[in-house]
């Protein structure tokens, strides 16, 4: 299973290197495609387990330095006999080093572990120093501004159209006009777009409610039979575009964005279904929310097409962009049904949003669309493993886990540059992690910023190998 990935690929890497392995040293821990180590399920029992085999050094991933157990306690009470189990939190660490003699050493990167088993060590991450295209930065600016221009047009006159609640909640979103103006003029332009394109969601959101309001809901169905056609009309264009080792990273970005495009209009769509079969304004208002992020999204993309150089030399070859695909959908799928059994049915809620991921992958794998396949496995990925971690680790680790995603990001950054590829996205999620104040959100922006970095180290030695 996925908890034993990371000890078969330091097993691997030995065989490979013909280096033996330490016999006093084991593992457990899932090894994630950037090489992270990502978390697992009974961590105590497997520290109990080593340490009657003679093991004396135990690595676990980073996060998972406390579990929760359960102890059963007995009342009596007359003739009645109640037995409960009650959470206990545990400190793996202290539990291990005074109860089992064992030492336990959380670590996040394969290479802590290959170090540990064969006292192989790697250099430290260089500082990390890469500078982006000026044409790349030249077109995130002028995205941020159009983005910026159709917010304060829409603002404008949603300010003379809306009144009541719908008027109050125009008046909220001032500050992200003020705060999206001052990132362009520091030169935050991926940033200052983000925020400007969380704007114009907004802004369209209050426009649907208030057509539909005045209009009735055709104001709702002809947007969404308008929208089809944009998304018809974008995806031809994307496929017109051959992906080349100085485009892929802008493809990827495209790709997710398109797919990203085509969920929320399902998603508005199914909402809007429900409403009409179960008549809750809540479900129209969902449809409503859905599609005005779908809008948005159709906007920004054109503008990402509009803008950047697209156009790029050698081809990359078909084969290499399906095998990268079908890697990238095992992992996924993987991770998947290992979460599920860790987290029992229960769960299947909290990774929802994974699965129809998942499903577009494989919607976009049959079609023979490798690249889209691969961009929707990408953000499955990332989805999946930030919530896996979540679920098992405190404030305290996920900040630690936040910060070697990002190291770790920064890292692949530089490798996927040296191999001749502009890591475009990868750096621009880096920049938005940084910015925002959630640890939880900047853990999922710097894994998903590692895991798109990783998918250019593989694609280009792929194609270097070729």
């Amino acid at each position: 299973g996925p908890s034993a990935s990371a000890y078969i690929c330091v097993a691997m890497y030995a065989l490979i290197k013909g280096l033996s392995l330490r016999r006093d040293v084991s593992m457990t821990g899932m090894i994630n495609p950037d090489g992270s180590i990502g978390p697992v399920g009974g961590i105590l029992e497997k520290a109990e387990a080593v340490a009657k085999g003679g093991v004396k050094v135990f690595l676990i991933p980073v996060g998972e330095e406390e579990v929760t157990t359960y102890k059963l306690e007995v009342k009596e009470v007359g003739p009645f006999v109640f037995k409960e189990l009650r959470p206990v939190r545990v400190n793996v660490l202290k539990y291990a080093a005074e109860k089992l003699g064992l030492k336990i050493v959380p670590i996040y990167d394969i290479r802590q572990a290959i170090t540990y088993f064969t006292g192989v060590t790697f250099a430290p991450p260089s500082c990390v120093s890469i500078t982006l295209s000026q044409a790349y930065v030249s077109s995130l600016r002028r995205i941020g501004e159009d983005l910026l221009s159709l917010d304060k047009r829409l603002y404008r006159k949603l300010s003379s159209k809306l009144s009541g609640y719908l008027a109050s909640e125009l008046e909220e979103e001032a500050s992200l006009l003020k705060e999206s103006e001052e990132l362009l003029g520091k030169g935050k332009y991926y940033v200052a777009s983000s925020v400007a394109f969380s704007l114009l969601t907004h802004l369209k959101c209050l426009e649907l409610i208030s057509d539909v309001r005045s209009k009735g809901e055709s104001a709702f169905t002809d947007r969404i039979k308008a929208l089809n056609a944009t998304l018809e009309s974008l995806y031809a264009k994307f496929r017109t575009i051959k992906p080349t080792l100085r485009n892929i990273g802008l493809l990827v970005a495209l790709a997710e964005r398109i797919e990203d495009l085509k969920r929320a209009l399902s998603q508005s769509g199914e909402y809007y279904a429900r409403y009409h079969e179960e008549g809750y304004w809540d479900d129209f208002l969902s449809a409503l929310k859905e599609l005005a992020y779908a809008e948005a999204r159709a906007y920004g993309t054109r503008l990402w097409m509009k803008y950047l150089e697209l156009e790029g030399d050698k081809r990359i070859p078909l084969s290499v962009l399906k095998r990268s695909a079908e890697s990238l959908m095992s992992e996924a799928q993987s991770v998947m049904a290992y979460a599920l059994s860790i987290f029992g049915e229960e769960s299947v809620e909290e990774f929802g949003e994974v699965s129809s991921y998942l499903d577009m992958a494989k919607d976009a794998y049959l079609k023979g669309d490798y690249l889209m396949a691969s961009a929707t496995s990408l953000r499955g990925l990332a989805y999946l493993i930030h919530k896996f971690s979540t679920l098992v680790a405190n404030e305290e680790a996920l900040e630690k886990m936040a910060n070697y995603s990002r190291s770790q990001a920064l890292s692949l950054c530089l490798e996927a540059e040296r191999l001749g590829v502009q890591p475009y996205l990868p750096l621009n999620y880096v920049e938005y992690g940084d910015y925002i104040k959630s640890v939880d959100d900047k853990l999922f922006m710097y894994k998903l910023a590692s895991m798109h970095a990783k998918y250019l180290v593989m694609i280009a030695k792929e194609v270097r190998s070729n």
